[in-house]
């Protein structure tokens, strides 16, 4: 009901409900309520499908799903902006804009519905994310800066962070593994000469603390056995 909805209450073209243009909000309650209905339908819609699959187990289910819903999102109101200000522009700048983030779009709504949809491993859903942070990286600034169709605060806008920032969520325990691993695997330099014979005393002084306390320890046993002699 709501995907229904939502686009006539942003169609700033032929309705002033929620948008009156792309650079500026016309109702900021019906246009932040409008998406955030839309947000908890999806959210007890993927429980309800984590559930009845057995898919508690996947921690990024929602993640991709809110990908998907960002991609399609874009893609819809990227075909509309095209549909009324680009059918009969040529070689426009803001209008190449509109056509990247339609196409951008789509195939985020695809891969993440797929992703959402099948069991893939981990790791292959991480490598997957990792290119659509890319793309989206430059899509973002692409989309929103300069002669873009998201450079004012709106759909085209939300839908765009939204799309890099769901698939980071998912790349950035992957990320963040590799750059352990980077930093693991880096060779340490090697130790000056100070540093060698600082290193090889603080091992010969827990050595040598334990080889006083032994010999303290069988000194104090040895005068108890004495003593209990001399007291038989």
């Amino acid at each position: 009901m709501w995907c229904a909805g939502l686009p006539t209450l942003m169609d700033w073209k032929h309705h002033d409900f929620a948008v009156i243009y792309y650079v500026s909000t016309l109702n900021a309650n019906i246009f932040f309520s409008g998406w955030a209905s839309l947000i908890v339908a999806m959210i007890l819609a993927t429980k309800h499908f984590e559930i009845r699959f057995n898919r508690e187990d996947d921690k990024h289910l929602y993640h991709w799903v809110g990908f998907a819903t960002a991609g399609i999102i874009m893609m819809a109101d990227s075909a509309r902006y095209w549909r009324d200000d680009c059918k009969d522009v040529e070689d426009d700048k803001t209008c190449n804009r509109t056509m990247f983030g339609y196409i951008l779009g789509a195939l985020s709504f695809i891969v993440g519905m797929v992703m959402a949809g099948a069991k893939i491993t981990l790791r292959r859903a991480q490598y997957v994310s990792m290119v659509f942070v890319v793309a989206w990286c430059f899509g973002v600034a692409y989309i929103t800066y300069d002669e873009g169709p998201g450079t004012g605060v709106g759909t085209i806008y939300f839908a765009s962070w939204a799309a890099l920032l769901f698939a980071l969520c998912i790349a950035s325990p992957a990320l963040l593994e590799i750059v352990h691993n980077a930093l693991e695997a880096a060779p340490t330099p090697p130790a000056t000469e100070g540093e060698a014979d600082v290193a090889a005393a603080t091992k010969e002084a827990p050595a040598a603390d334990k080889a006083a306390g032994e010999d303290v320890e069988e000194e104090e046993v040895a005068v108890e056995i004495s003593e209990k002699a001399e007291a038989v």
